[in-house]
């Protein structure tokens, strides 16, 4: 199967939206509770906080959505990620 190319802007702007605590728990990511619904990411690159649909790193300052999580810190393709994604939008 090739991996597809083209995705629509909706299935981008969902896939931006997917909640982070459900799809690494599914995929193995340990985490720990913080205050406020924040949740450390352990078994990562570089330190992870996650809340909903938003991660940040406290080290580097980056963060961003479900897509960035996948791409910049994971390092999957944008394909990847948005195939990775796209059962849950």
């Amino acid at each position: 199967m090739s991996p597809r190319t083209k995705w629509t802007t909706g299935q981008i702007r969902n896939a931006r939206r997917v909640e982070l605590k459900p799809l690494l728990e599914k995929h193995g990511f340990r985490m720990q509770a913080l205050t406020g619904g924040n949740w450390r990411v352990y078994d990562l690159p570089k330190e992870i906080i996650i809340k909903q649909h938003y991660w940040s790193c406290p080290e580097d300052g980056t963060g961003g959505n479900a897509i960035d999580l996948l791409t910049h810190v994971i390092g999957m393709s944008f394909s990847e990620a948005m195939e990775k994604l796209e059962p849950l939008i």
